[in-house]
């Protein structure tokens, strides 16, 4: 049985990693979000690249990971972060 981590009134924790580039989920953070899955933290990564329609080219596009690591949603390059359509998605995969 999975144990999900509470914080003082109850609600299930989660972590946010937000990256700026393809490859820095591997290179920065990868073990803090290794440590808190561990201890039954919720993580989600959101990664950014540049990329337009098709292939990934460099910085700017969002990728929004469930925590199973499957692609949910994906945001062009001027798309801004704080979009509102990128914060409900972000909400849609955190714990209810």
């Amino acid at each position: 049985m999975a144990v999900t981590a509470q914080d003082r009134a109850g609600n299930p924790l989660c972590m946010l990693a937000v990256h700026a580039h393809p490859d820095d989920e591997a290179s920065k953070g990868a073990g803090t979000v290794a440590k808190y899955t561990a201890e039954g933290i919720r993580c989600v990564l959101v990664c950014c690249t540049g990329g337009e329609a098709g292939d990934i080219q460099w910085n700017f596009e969002k990728f929004l990971l469930a925590p199973g690591g499957e692609v949910v949603n994906r945001f062009r390059p001027r798309t801004v972060p704080d979009a509102p359509e990128v914060i409900a998605a972000i909400e849609a995969v955190l714990p209810r």
